[in-house]
């Protein structure tokens, strides 16, 4: 009778420990914290994925995140138990190269890659080795593997492509992968402008892949931001270029681009930026020709400005304008001042009215090591009692040939 109950007990216990052992093997991947807690072999990939979950965690925080001691520990343990456990690799891999370990931390990762195509950290790191090594070829390779293998994570890559766009050394690999025009460029120049220290050489590829052998002149829905960031981030030469190789129009011998107003402005502020407020409107009517403003009783501020390289001499400003007269006090000036205060100490270079009608002024820009000015057109309706609307049919801003009262006729910046 002893005899019977303890082998049935012992039968008991073993159900119990084959089933908890199920358990553990069933949840090592989906619940591998859970299954860490039963404390049962096999933990490897229980382990694996616990620090998995952990260095994860800290990328969400920092893309460039080094693992901590708590999951380096847990994924030496796990590979130790298990060398195919895949979510212990990455840490492993970041874990060398924390210790300054670069060749044996490079070694692993190619091994894992062979290991499994399905990670989607490994292909990441596959690639953010491979793009400052100058060799297209290999990262398009990677990155459609990558993004064969599991399209849901697409915006995971392109954050990792453009994270690496921050190297300059970067762009060389990047051109001709964009110059293609993949059907995931549009999610990568939104990506990349998410990271405003990426903005120059984010800028640089755009206008490299404008030219031969690639030819991407068609304007993109990011690029008029990308030319607004530029111009933030005071890369003027890269911003002004790149909005004229995107087509825009520009007027021989004119310092200002879009005098006539004939056309929406695209690209701000290489072109007109229009500086619309609560109490300010402003819009362009490029059927007519105008720049048409208007505002509330007792309100004054920049209705439209736009950049400008200029260098020292004798300039003519010009202008068409109707509709201060139907608002005695009310006043249009213009501002001319370097985009650096640093420079000019912030004091504007040159400022005026603009009176009714057909009317011109001679501006003289003295030497200064300022090349990209701001020319602001302000309003100032302060002593008026109601509404003011102004048009603007030209403003004309021309260099003067030497010895000659007359605009030099410049050759386009195209």
């Amino acid at each position: 009778m002893d005899r019977r109950y303890l082998v049935l007990g012992m039968g008991a216990l073993a159900a119990v420990a084959v089933g908890v052992t199920s358990f553990a093997i069933a949840n090592q991947t989906r619940k591998p914290a859970v299954a860490m807690a039963v404390g049962v072999p096999p933990q490897g990939l229980a382990k694996a994925g616990v620090a998995r979950a952990l260095y994860g965690s800290r990328l969400v925080k920092n893309p460039k995140a080094r693992p901590g001691a708590p999951e380096r520990r847990l994924a030496e343990r796990a590979f130790a138990a298990e060398p195919l456990a895949a979510n212990a690799l990455p840490i492993l891999i970041a874990g060398l190269a924390a210790d300054g370990d670069q060749q044996r931390s490079q070694a692993l990762l190619q091994l894992a890659g062979k290991v499994t195509r399905r990670d989607r950290l490994i292909n990441a790191m596959l690639i953010d080795e491979e793009l400052p090594k100058n060799r297209p070829d290999r990262v398009i390779k990677l990155f459609d593997r990558a993004m064969a293998v599991s399209t849901e994570v697409r915006s995971f890559y392109l954050e990792r492509l453009a994270t690496a766009t921050l190297n300059p050394a970067a762009i060389q690999a990047l051109a001709p992968m964009l110059g293609r025009a993949p059907d995931w460029a549009d999610e990568y120049w939104a990506a990349a402008l998410r990271f405003s220290q990426a903005v120059p050489q984010v800028g640089e590829l755009r206008l490299r892949i404008t030219r031969p052998p690639w030819n991407q002149r068609k304007p993109l829905e990011t690029d008029a931001l990308l030319v607004s960031r530029l111009v933030e981030s005071s890369q003027y030469d890269i911003a002004s270029d790149l909005a004229r190789a995107l087509g825009l129009k520009t007027t021989p011998g004119d310092s200002l681009v879009n005098p006539d107003f004939s056309q929406v402005p695209r690209f701000s502020p290489v072109d007109w930026e229009m500086m619309q407020s609560g109490e300010i409107g402003v819009s362009i009517d490029p059927a007519k020709g105008s720049l048409l403003l208007s505002s509330l009783p007792s309100s004054s501020g920049v209705a439209v400005r736009q950049i400008t390289a200029l260098t020292p001499g004798r300039y003519q400003l010009s202008w068409k304008l109707a509709g201060l007269k139907a608002s005695p006090g009310a006043e249009l000036r213009y501002r001319l001042s370097c985009t650096d205060p640093g420079i000019s100490g912030g004091k504007s270079a040159d400022s005026g009215r603009l009176a009714e009608g057909v009317g011109s002024q001679t501006i003289n820009l003295p030497a200064s090591p300022c090349r990209w000015y701001w020319f602001e057109v302000e309003l100032d309706a302060t002593n008026v009692d109601s509404g003011v609307d102004i048009t603007l049919d030209q403003l004309s801003f021309q260099r003067q040939v030497a010895g000659s009262s007359r605009p030099a006729r410049l050759p386009a910046r195209n």
